[in-house]
Protein backbone atom coordinates (compact mmCIF):
# COMPACT_ATOMS: atom_id res chain seq x y z
CA UNK A 1 0.00 0.00 0.00
CA UNK A 2 2.47 3.01 -1.13
CA UNK A 3 -0.52 5.97 -1.75
CA UNK A 4 0.34 8.51 0.73
CA UNK A 5 -3.15 8.27 2.59
CA UNK A 6 -2.86 4.37 3.13
CA UNK A 7 -2.43 2.41 5.83
CA UNK A 8 1.15 0.37 5.48
CA UNK A 9 1.23 -2.88 6.89
CA UNK A 10 4.79 -4.47 6.86
CA UNK A 11 6.18 -7.54 8.25
CA UNK A 12 9.27 -6.64 10.08
CA UNK A 13 9.47 -10.44 11.04
CA UNK A 14 7.02 -13.17 10.63
CA UNK A 15 5.69 -12.73 14.05
CA UNK A 16 5.89 -9.25 14.27
CA UNK A 17 3.65 -6.75 12.10
CA UNK A 18 3.25 -3.13 12.39
CA UNK A 19 0.55 -1.44 10.71
CA UNK A 20 1.45 2.34 9.93
CA UNK A 21 -1.20 5.09 9.36
CA UNK A 22 -0.21 8.73 8.29
CA UNK A 23 -1.31 11.83 10.19
CA UNK A 24 -2.96 13.25 7.03
CA UNK A 25 -5.29 10.30 6.25
CA UNK A 26 -8.66 11.00 6.59
CA UNK A 27 -10.83 9.11 9.46
CA UNK A 28 -13.16 7.24 6.88
CA UNK A 29 -10.26 5.84 4.71
CA UNK A 30 -8.47 5.05 7.99
CA UNK A 31 -11.63 2.78 8.96
CA UNK A 32 -11.79 0.99 6.24
CA UNK A 33 -7.64 -0.15 5.71
CA UNK A 34 -7.79 -1.58 9.18
CA UNK A 35 -10.90 -3.35 8.38
CA UNK A 36 -8.95 -4.70 4.97
CA UNK A 37 -5.80 -5.47 7.34
CA UNK A 38 -8.04 -6.65 10.51
CA UNK A 39 -9.61 -9.19 7.47
CA UNK A 40 -6.30 -11.04 6.17
CA UNK A 41 -4.50 -10.58 9.61
CA UNK A 42 -7.28 -12.71 10.89
CA UNK A 43 -7.50 -15.13 7.69
CA UNK A 44 -3.33 -15.81 8.24
CA UNK A 45 -3.15 -15.54 12.38
CA UNK A 46 -6.93 -16.41 13.20
CA UNK A 47 -6.99 -15.64 16.39
CA UNK A 48 -3.25 -15.48 17.54
CA UNK A 49 -3.15 -11.32 17.52
CA UNK A 50 -2.68 -9.27 19.57
CA UNK A 51 -2.87 -5.76 18.71
CA UNK A 52 -0.52 -3.10 20.49
CA UNK A 53 -1.44 0.36 20.28
CA UNK A 54 1.96 2.96 20.05
CA UNK A 55 -0.75 6.25 19.62
CA UNK A 56 -3.07 8.20 22.00
CA UNK A 57 -6.11 5.94 22.63
CA UNK A 58 -8.77 4.86 20.06
CA UNK A 59 -12.10 3.81 20.79
CA UNK A 60 -12.14 1.94 17.21
CA UNK A 61 -9.47 -0.08 17.72
CA UNK A 62 -10.83 -1.27 21.49
CA UNK A 63 -14.43 -2.36 19.12
CA UNK A 64 -12.23 -5.07 17.41
CA UNK A 65 -12.36 -8.98 18.48
CA UNK A 66 -8.33 -9.07 18.78
CA UNK A 67 -6.75 -8.88 21.88
CA UNK A 68 -6.06 -4.44 22.16
CA UNK A 69 -3.20 -3.02 24.33
CA UNK A 70 -3.78 0.36 24.09
CA UNK A 71 -0.74 2.01 25.44
CA UNK A 72 -1.89 5.60 25.13
CA UNK A 73 1.76 7.26 24.36
CA UNK A 74 1.61 10.63 23.15
CA UNK A 75 3.07 12.11 19.84
CA UNK A 76 5.90 13.59 20.37
CA UNK A 77 6.78 12.81 24.04
CA UNK A 78 8.73 9.41 25.29
CA UNK A 79 7.12 7.18 27.46
CA UNK A 80 8.28 6.37 31.05
CA UNK A 81 10.99 3.33 31.83
CA UNK A 82 7.87 1.63 33.34
CA UNK A 83 5.53 1.43 30.41
CA UNK A 84 8.26 0.70 27.95
CA UNK A 85 9.37 -2.36 29.99
CA UNK A 86 5.79 -3.36 30.80
CA UNK A 87 4.94 -3.19 27.43
CA UNK A 88 8.38 -5.35 26.16
CA UNK A 89 7.14 -7.88 28.61
CA UNK A 90 3.80 -8.68 27.74
CA UNK A 91 5.03 -8.91 24.31
CA UNK A 92 7.60 -11.34 24.88
CA UNK A 93 5.03 -13.35 26.90
CA UNK A 94 2.31 -13.36 24.13
CA UNK A 95 5.13 -14.31 21.80
CA UNK A 96 6.39 -17.25 24.27
CA UNK A 97 3.22 -18.84 25.04
CA UNK A 98 2.78 -20.04 21.52
CA UNK A 99 4.64 -20.42 18.42
CA UNK A 100 1.96 -19.28 16.51
CA UNK A 101 1.14 -16.25 18.12
CA UNK A 102 2.02 -12.58 16.72
CA UNK A 103 1.91 -9.05 17.62
CA UNK A 104 0.68 -6.46 15.51
CA UNK A 105 2.31 -2.83 16.44
CA UNK A 106 -0.47 0.00 15.24
CA UNK A 107 0.72 3.24 14.84
CA UNK A 108 -1.37 6.11 13.55
CA UNK A 109 0.69 9.73 13.10
CA UNK A 110 4.30 10.11 14.05
CA UNK A 111 6.36 6.94 14.43
CA UNK A 112 8.59 7.82 17.02
CA UNK A 113 6.55 6.25 19.65
CA UNK A 114 6.85 2.81 17.22
CA UNK A 115 10.38 3.66 16.89
CA UNK A 116 11.32 3.67 20.55
CA UNK A 117 9.05 0.46 21.47
CA UNK A 118 10.87 -1.55 18.40
CA UNK A 119 14.57 -0.63 19.46
CA UNK A 120 13.56 -1.16 23.62
CA UNK A 121 12.39 -4.76 21.99
CA UNK A 122 14.90 -5.24 20.41
CA UNK A 123 17.46 -5.23 24.02
CA UNK A 124 14.70 -6.78 25.87
CA UNK A 125 13.97 -9.91 23.94
CA UNK A 126 16.09 -12.64 23.93
CA UNK A 127 16.05 -13.32 20.52
CA UNK A 128 20.25 -14.60 20.03
CA UNK A 129 19.24 -18.16 21.33
CA UNK A 130 19.28 -19.98 17.69
CA UNK A 131 19.76 -19.38 14.01
CA UNK A 132 16.69 -18.32 13.29
CA UNK A 133 15.70 -15.81 15.83
CA UNK A 134 19.01 -14.37 15.23
CA UNK A 135 17.76 -13.42 11.70
CA UNK A 136 14.40 -11.78 13.32
CA UNK A 137 16.83 -9.73 15.33
CA UNK A 138 18.55 -8.47 12.26
CA UNK A 139 15.33 -8.26 10.86
CA UNK A 140 14.18 -5.22 13.29
CA UNK A 141 17.65 -3.82 13.70
CA UNK A 142 17.42 -3.12 10.20
CA UNK A 143 13.68 -1.65 10.18
CA UNK A 144 14.89 0.62 12.88
CA UNK A 145 17.71 1.81 10.76
CA UNK A 146 15.99 2.40 7.69
CA UNK A 147 12.30 3.59 8.85
CA UNK A 148 12.42 4.57 12.64
CA UNK A 149 15.35 5.88 13.99
CA UNK A 150 15.33 9.23 12.16
CA UNK A 151 11.92 10.46 12.78
CA UNK A 152 12.40 9.97 16.70
CA UNK A 153 12.73 13.33 19.00
CA UNK A 154 16.05 13.48 21.19
CA UNK A 155 14.08 13.11 24.18
CA UNK A 156 12.66 9.40 22.74
CA UNK A 157 16.35 8.53 21.44
CA UNK A 158 17.69 9.01 25.11
CA UNK A 159 14.92 6.70 26.38
CA UNK A 160 16.10 4.06 24.05
CA UNK A 161 19.37 4.81 25.37
CA UNK A 162 18.45 3.88 29.07
CA UNK A 163 16.45 1.02 28.79
CA UNK A 164 19.36 -0.50 26.98
CA UNK A 165 21.71 0.68 29.77
CA UNK A 166 19.46 -0.21 32.09
CA UNK A 167 19.05 -3.78 30.33
CA UNK A 168 22.87 -4.16 30.12
CA UNK A 169 23.61 -3.37 33.88
CA UNK A 170 25.64 -0.15 33.10
CA UNK A 171 22.80 1.85 34.45
CA UNK A 172 20.63 1.91 37.83
CA UNK A 173 17.76 3.42 38.62
CA UNK A 174 17.59 5.70 41.73
CA UNK A 175 14.97 6.29 43.76
CA UNK A 176 17.08 9.46 45.28
CA UNK A 177 15.30 12.57 44.12
CA UNK A 178 17.42 14.64 41.54
CA UNK A 179 18.28 18.63 41.25
CA UNK A 180 18.27 20.60 37.84
CA UNK A 181 20.84 23.58 38.45
CA UNK A 182 21.22 24.51 35.00
CA UNK A 183 20.13 23.66 31.36
CA UNK A 184 22.92 24.26 28.22
CA UNK A 185 21.83 24.84 25.02
CA UNK A 186 24.11 24.47 22.30
CA UNK A 187 22.61 26.30 19.37
CA UNK A 188 19.16 28.44 19.87
CA UNK A 189 16.74 27.47 17.31
CA UNK A 190 13.64 29.53 15.41
CA UNK A 191 15.20 32.98 16.20
CA UNK A 192 13.54 35.95 15.13
CA UNK A 193 14.49 38.65 12.68
CA UNK A 194 15.95 40.57 15.01
CA UNK A 195 18.24 37.68 16.59
CA UNK A 196 16.80 36.97 20.07
CA UNK A 197 13.91 34.59 21.17
CA UNK A 198 12.66 33.55 24.09
CA UNK A 199 13.15 30.76 26.23
CA UNK A 200 11.30 29.03 28.79
CA UNK A 201 11.58 25.78 30.68
CA UNK A 202 8.88 23.25 30.98
CA UNK A 203 8.97 19.81 33.37
CA UNK A 204 6.77 17.14 32.88
CA UNK A 205 5.62 14.45 34.87
CA UNK A 206 4.40 11.28 32.63
CA UNK A 207 2.23 13.58 30.44
CA UNK A 208 1.23 16.13 32.63
CA UNK A 209 3.38 19.92 33.05
CA UNK A 210 4.22 20.25 36.25
CA UNK A 211 6.43 22.78 36.41
CA UNK A 212 7.34 26.02 33.78
CA UNK A 213 9.94 28.64 34.42
CA UNK A 214 9.21 32.27 33.09
CA UNK A 215 10.25 33.25 29.68
CA UNK A 216 13.93 34.24 29.15
CA UNK A 217 14.82 36.54 25.95
CA UNK A 218 18.13 35.44 24.63
CA UNK A 219 20.19 36.86 22.07
CA UNK A 220 22.24 34.41 19.87
CA UNK A 221 25.88 34.81 21.03
CA UNK A 222 28.65 34.76 18.99
CA UNK A 223 30.02 31.11 19.65
CA UNK A 224 29.57 28.83 22.34
CA UNK A 225 26.32 27.40 23.57
CA UNK A 226 23.91 29.59 25.46
CA UNK A 227 23.18 29.13 29.40
CA UNK A 228 19.32 29.49 30.52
Amino acid sequence: MEEPQRTDLTYITERIITVLCPAECPEPLYQQNLQEILVMLQSKHQHNCMLINVSQKNEALNRLKHKVLDTGWLDHLAPNLDQIFSVCSSMEKWLQTHPRRVVVLHCRGGKGQLAVLVASYIDFSSMLNSADLSLDHFAMRRFYSNKLSALMTPSQKRYVWLVRSILKGGLKVSPSPLFLFCVVLHGLPRLRLDGECGLFLRIYQGSQAVCTSAVHPVSAPPDGPAPL
